[in-house]
């Protein structure tokens, strides 16, 4: 099955959390959820083998820099970026498959 790459950047939102979890209890095929951490650290974190959570050292560098640091390590074969806010319906990753097809 083609795996969905669900990009997130966040810095310092109270939502990542909820979003997080709602990405995963959402997802109907084979997805993977990066969150680009600019600053703080979401909590609590959501621990699953479908996230994958990026730091760096150093000031914050940017909502553009940080995408592209989670694309440069996503394994999806599309992209999906989400901003730390959001609800998504039930089976979105594969709607997205269909009507890109």
């Amino acid at each position: 099955m083609t795996r969905v790459s669900v990009l997130i950047p966040n810095r310092n939102s109270p939502y990542t959390t909820a979003t997080i979890r709602d990405m995963l209890a959402n997802a109907r095929g084979d997805v993977e959820i990066i969150i680009h951490i600019d600053e703080n650290t979401p909590t609590p974190l959501v621990i699953d083998r479908r996230v994958t959570y990026l730091t760096h050292d150093g000031p914050p560098i940017g909502l553009r820099a940080g995408l592209n640091a989670a694309a440069a390590v996503a394994t999806g074969e599309y992209l999906l970026k989400c901003d730390d806010h959001v609800n998504a319906a039930p089976g979105y990753d594969l709607e997205l498959l269909r009507a890109h097809q």
